[in-house]
Formats: structure tokens, C-alpha cells, sequence
């Protein structure tokens, strides 16, 4: 099984690049946050949408679709713990992959989140030269483990 792995590996990223990430949606009530995380996404290629609440960013989010959401959590009205269970109640947005933006690094906050349905998180403030890396890390580890839960452990001739 073990010799198996580099082609089952191989097979992953081949799908993960084909899948490609192209459009991300910003989800932040701070407009410095979210005009600094779109600047740094846009330079970096992606199709960028904001949204400064999380009405707006579930509504942004059945509209346009975009591949990955970075979602801030503490928001009002409408927080990001709510806004991603209606994205992800949502068919066509369900698969969306969402990764929580906080600036609180509790346990109990990230765990919210994942049970929100966020597939990573990441923590305020956040720091542009990494921005990118940290996103993309994410984003392969979702679509890996989606790919899994897809096509259980024999993904080499997928």
C-alpha cells in the first residue's frame, strides 16, 4: 500500500491544479481588513469579490460562486458562524471552500468554526506575505479531503 502513495499523491495535485482556484470572495466587516486582504489576492491573480457583512457575503456567495471564501467570524448582525451554515445549507454553495478569519485564536472559536462548516482558519491580524501561502495550504488541504471522502482511499485512477 505504501508504494502506492507517491502515485495516489500525484493523482491528488493533478486534480487540485486542474480544479484550480480562481475567484475568492472577502467576507470582513473592517473595511481596512478587507481593502488589504483583496489587494493582496487581486496581485496574486485571483478574481477578487468583497462582501462588509455576512448577509452580503451569503448573498455574494449564491450569486457569483467563487471558489474559496475567507470569512470573518465576529461580524454583526449576521456573524460568520451563521453566514457560512447558510452558504453551506445552500446546494450550489456547499462545496464552496471557507476558511475562517478571526482575531480570536480560542479553541472553542476555531471549533465553532469548523462545526459552522469552515474547512481552515486562519488568525488576525493577518500577515500579507503569507496571506497567499497560508490560503493556498488551506484550499489543497480541502480539496484533498474532499477528494478522499469522494472517491475513498483508491483515488490513484481518478
Amino acid at each position: 500500500m505504501i508504494e502506492e502513495l507517491p502515485k495516489q499523491i500525484k493523482s491528488v495535485v493533478h486534480t487540485v491544479t486542474l480544479a484550480g482556484t480562481q475567484s475568492l470572495l472577502v467576507v470582513d466587516d473592517n473595511q481596512m481588513n478587507l481593502d488589504l486582504m483583496a489587494g493582496v489576492f487581486q496581485r496574486a491573480g485571483y478574481t477578487v469579490y468583497t462582501a462588509s457583512s455576512g448577509q452580503e457575503g451569503v448573498d455574494t456567495a449564491k450569486a457569483v460562486v467563487p471558489d474559496v471564501i475567507v470569512m470573518d467570524l465576529a461580524m454583526p448582525e449576521m456573524d460568520g458562524f451563521e453566514a457560512t451554515q447558510q452558504i453551506k445549507e445552500h446546494p450550489p454553495t456547499a462545496d464552496i471552500t471557507v476558511i475562517a478569519c478571526s482575531a480570536f485564536a480560542t479553541k472553542d472559536y476555531q471549533k465553532r468554526a469548523f462545526q459552522a462548516g469552515c474547512e481552515g482558519y486562519i488568525t488576525k491580524p493577518v500577515e500579507p506575505e503569507h496571506l497567499i501561502e497560508q490560503v493556498t495550504k488551506l484550499i489543497l488541504t480541502s480539496k484533498i479531503r474532499r477528494r478522499i471522502r469522494t472517491y475513498g482511499e483508491d483515488i490513484s485512477d481518478r
